[in-house]
């Protein structure tokens, strides 16, 4: 019992770990496909909010662009709602079942946007508001990023070290929003040839901000890391942004408020802020590959614990084995043979003499046993000697012999 209570705490302990190791490589997989969903719905919104701006016709090829992009959405939105069914049946109640049918309504009203952008472009209808698309499709980014967290919620705590890679995802995905939502902005205005107002500027503020702050975290996570892929990975992403895009936004801004005409076109703007945020892109791809070794290696580990489990028990049925061989060698055998001893003097019938081959309370007893039919055998031979010599003749029938 002493041996096989640890056993089983060891067990459960391997079991929860085993369901944590489960659970954060579904939440790990979810928090990839949402990072990457998350990116083409901003370039979704980017490109489409750039066709919209555009005076002149949309070419079939440019049709053609924003369908597939469309298409890279929903096949990434499908295969988010499968896991999320897979995450609720591991585990009914979870959190991420909340925010999951509300998912699913932001997709039905980012369905409903692109019907009404779609009547714009083929000159059925006028121009949607812009701010309503992009409200729409933000929307649903922003449900994104809480399907990813409650994904992580629960068994994340418990068993694998993958805290500070989570934390880095959730900061990439704030910088590439921030990024994303700057390049539909900025796009619109340079598309409509107009200076930004002041709404627009205040957004890219906000944006900006959060966009610093997330780069800021980033680098001092990556900083400290011993990922050289990582620590390259966020060298090209601050190359993208602050070597390359910096000054072309800077002078997107000095002629906005010069009101003078823009130094370069919408498609050219969209085209490089793309590339900057391709390289976010490529951050959270080494991000995820880092989270997946962490998770392999708990794997590892969790299985290595049930190995050493079976091991521990099989040990133990040997241990149990060989105590009850030596237990039946050294104390049932024994005390079977005393007690049929006891048996047989109890019927009177003659004992052979115990010899006691131990030396603990067992062969005491034997002793005892022993001295005790010498003594009934004395006694016997005496009052057999006593009743010959009362009556040479006879013998009392209890000592008679067969």
């Amino acid at each position: 019992l002493v041996a096989v209570v640890p056993i089983v705490w060891v067990a459960v302990l391997a079991e929860r770990e085993a369901c944590a190791v489960r659970w954060n490589s579904l939440a790990s997989r979810l928090a990839d496909l949402t990072v990457r969903a998350s990116a083409e719905a901003a370039r979704e919104r980017g490109l489409t909010t750039k066709l919209l701006s555009m005076k002149q016709r949309t070419t079939p090829a440019e049709r053609e662009g924003l369908a597939d992009l469309r298409q890279r959405v929903d096949d990434g939105h499908h295969e988010i709602g499968g896991l999320v069914d897979v995450m609720v049946l591991e585990e009914s109640g979870h959190p991420v079942l909340q925010n999951s049918d509300a998912f699913r309504r932001a997709y039905i009203t980012l369905q409903q946007a692109r019907q009404r952008v779609d009547r714009s472009l083929s000159g059925e209808a006028d121009k949607p508001d812009l701010t309503v698309w992009r409200n729409a499709v933000s929307a649903y980014i922003d449900l994104l990023t809480h399907i990813r967290r409650d994904g992580f919620t629960g068994f994340a705590a418990e068993g694998v070290s993958t805290g500070q890679l989570i934390f880095m995802m959730e900061n990439i995905h704030r910088a590439s929003e921030s990024a994303g939502q700057e390049r539909a902005i900025i796009t619109a205005a340079i598309a409509d040839a107009r200076p930004l107002h002041s709404g627009e500027l205040a957004e890219l503020q906000n944006r900006r901000a959060y966009f610093e702050e997330s780069i800021a975290l980033l680098d001092d996570m990556v900083e400290h890391s011993d990922d050289e892929l990582m620590q390259r990975s966020m060298l090209r992403v601050r190359e993208a942004f602050y070597g390359r895009l910096a000054p072309l936004r800077e002078n997107v801004y000095r002629a906005s408020r010069g009101r003078t005409p823009y130094p370069l076109t919408s498609e050219a703007w969209h085209q490089e802020a793309t590339r900057a945020i391709d390289e976010i892109s490529a951050l959270a791809r080494v991000v995820d590959q880092a989270s997946q070794a962490s998770l392999a290696s708990a794997e590892r580990k969790a299985a290595l614990t049930y190995v050493l489990i079976v091991v521990a028990v099989v040990i133990l049925l040997l241990l149990v084995t060989l105590v009850f061989i030596g237990l039946r060698r050294r104390v049932l055998q024994p005390l079977a043979a005393l007690n049929e001893a006891s048996r047989r003097i109890g019927r009177g019938e003659q004992v052979e003499p115990i010899t006691p081959l131990r030396h603990d309370e067992i062969g005491e007893l034997a002793e005892a046993m022993d001295w005790m039919v010498n003594e009934l055998a004395r006694r016997q031979r005496e009052q057999r000697i006593g009743w010959a010599r009362l009556d040479p003749a006879s013998e009392a029938p209890w000592f008679r012999r067969a």
